[in-house]
């Protein structure tokens, strides 16, 4: 740090009422720390909880949004960092440069009070206009950076220090050869504990993360260039150039050549489910958004294809849109009143899928005859179809006449899945019986468990939320008092699963869906639950 240069740009004592750190990207660094109360804070869609006695840090160039909690106090920090060559050891960030910042999201600090006692006096001189008042709140700002980097360090377990070494080295050399035995090797640790720890501190597996990594280069090279592609193939690691083209497939969903193809046209994704039907298609879209939960899967596949991020907010998506010039906008009518839909007509030509009047067939030949690309949807519906029918026929033989429901659970309740959900893929494409009452069910149904009682279903998929760890959050429900009381007799029924994506429509999560449902059921050989087995 002692070649790193802070510039204080402003500082806040707010108090919640009122206040709030509208959805935007930072323009520079951010340190939120939070006296009292809590605050929620929402990085590129992640959401996260900022207790009292904690610090939050963003990054420039995130998209954030920040909301208190009634009654909480803040501070609200924002400072440039100076970066020359020599700090690039030290491992921060700089505006200007390509490095990190260690101290990314938030931290609760050991010694709160002292750090605020820092952060009172650096508003108090900033706002003070004496002499020197501004002299003293940087110094204040460094002292008070340099307590919280102290403080970072001291959380980091070496495990972390180890495996953070070999991501490093990975983003260095991803075009070589490497095996998952020689970066545990490198950490220190077994196999086995570096896979699972790598696993649980990224959220992806190893090669996974190699994988990304040798595609993000890929992408860049083929957009920047028009080299061969065994010749990229060898710049990213792969010896064998149809290898590469498969990995880019299957990483993607196209191969190399539409990759190039579709890039040169922008087309817009302005609702979630927009993600799907273009990739259906064969298009990653320009712009899309990424600040829901149930946009993750996208988000981690496609972040770096994604130029222009959306949200969910109409002026901040409007800006955004007029300023990215795309070619196309795709929509959906029943997300969007009809004044928006016609500001949006007037940045590029747009079309917005009737939402009720068809299903996500009708919806993706809707889409690919206004991007002139009834082929694309023409291939991609007789490749799903000929998968439901293979699947189909394992499926029946191991379920027989069983009655099927699936259901997702959330704060508000228990939500029944009709035709126009994922369970259309059991019911109206693999031919699995559904209990009576789900057949007026178009969408989702909201029930109580005394009701979910009374669909007499022999089976129940049950979408639990967060997918960590999905055998504990099943335990925790099947022994609460409220389940054991009105839905005891359904335990021995449920396969618990997780929630996302298959809170999506589109055609891709159909696919999705389609692919996972002999997992499912391959649970235990009845296809009822299994203890050793969670997808």
């Amino acid at each position: 740090m002692d070649a790193l240069w802070f510039k204080l740009r402003s500082i806040e004592q707010v108090q919640a009422e009122g206040w709030q750190h509208p959805l935007g990207y930072l323009s520079s660094h951010l340190l939120l720390g939070v006296v009292e109360g809590c605050a929620q804070a929402a990085v590129a869609g992640s959401r996260q909880a900022i207790p009292a006695g904690s610090v939050f840090a963003g990054l420039p160039g995130q998209l954030l949004s920040v909301l208190p909690d009634g009654g909480s106090e803040l501070f609200v920090i924002h400072f440039d960092v100076i970066q020359d060559g020599a700090a690039q050891a030290e491992g921060w960030r700089s505006d200007e440069s390509d490095g990190r910042l260690p101290l990314e999201g938030s931290l609760a600090l050991s010694a709160a009070e002292g750090a605020w006692m820092l952060c009172r006096k650096m508003a108090r001189e900033w706002q003070s206009g004496m002499k020197g008042g501004r002299l003293r709140a940087q110094a204040a700002l460094y002292e008070l950076l340099g307590a919280v980097r102290e403080e970072f360090d001291a959380e980091k377990p070496d495990a972390d220090t180890a495996l953070a070494r070999t991501l490093v080295y990975m983003e260095e050399h991803f075009d070589q050869n490497m095996t998952i035995d020689e970066l545990a090797e490198m950490a220190g640790l077994s196999r086995y504990y570096y896979m699972r720890l790598f696993k649980t501190r990224y959220g992806t597996s190893v090669m996974d993360y190699l994988t990304e990594l040798r595609m993000n280069r890929a992408k860049l090279l083929l957009e920047q260039s028009r080299p061969k592609l065994r010749e990229i193939a060898r710049q990213v690691g792969y010896q064998d150039e149809f290898y590469f083209i498969r990995k880019f497939k299957q990483r993607m969903g196209i191969p190399p050549a539409t990759y190039i193809r579709n890039r040169r046209r922008k087309v817009a994704a302005y609702s979630f489910p927009n993600i799907g039907q273009l990739l259906a298609l064969q298009v990653v879209p320009f712009a899309a958004p990424m600040d829901h939960a149930w946009t993750d899967q996208y988000r981690r596949k496609y972040r770096t294809d994604v130029v222009t991020t959306l949200s969910h907010e109409y002026e901040f998506n409007l800006a955004t849109l007029r300023e990215a010039r795309p070619d196309y906008i795709i929509g959906v009518d029943a997300f969007l009143p009809l004044q928006e839909q016609e500001r949006i007509r007037e940045i590029a030509p747009s079309l917005f899928v009737p939402w009720m009047k068809d299903d996500w067939r009708g919806h993706l030949r809707l889409i690919a005859d206004f991007l002139d690309t009834p082929e694309e949807a023409d291939a991609w519906l007789g490749q799903y179809d000929r998968l439901a029918v293979r699947i189909g026929e394992q499926v029946r033989r191991l379920i027989g006449r069983d009655k099927v429901l699936v259901v997702q659970r959330n704060r508000e309740g228990y939500h029944v899945y009709g035709c126009k959900t994922v369970a259309g893929v059991l019911y109206e494409d693999l031919g699995i019986g559904q209990p009576e009452r789900v057949k007026r069910i178009q969408n989702r149904e909201t029930v109580s468990l005394e009701q979910l009682v009374q669909f007499q279903a022999d089976r129940i998929w049950l979408m639990l939320p967060g997918s960590e760890d999905l055998r504990a959050a099943w335990d925790e429900l099947a022994r609460s008092e409220a389940w054991q009381a009105e839905a005891a007799p359904l335990t021995s029924c449920v396969t618990p699963i997780a929630t996302w994506p298959w809170f999506d429509y589109s055609a891709y999560a159909q696919q999705l869906f389609l692919q996972s449902v002999p997992a499912i059921l391959g649970m235990s050989a009845s296809g009822r639950l299994s203890p050793h087995h969670y997808p």
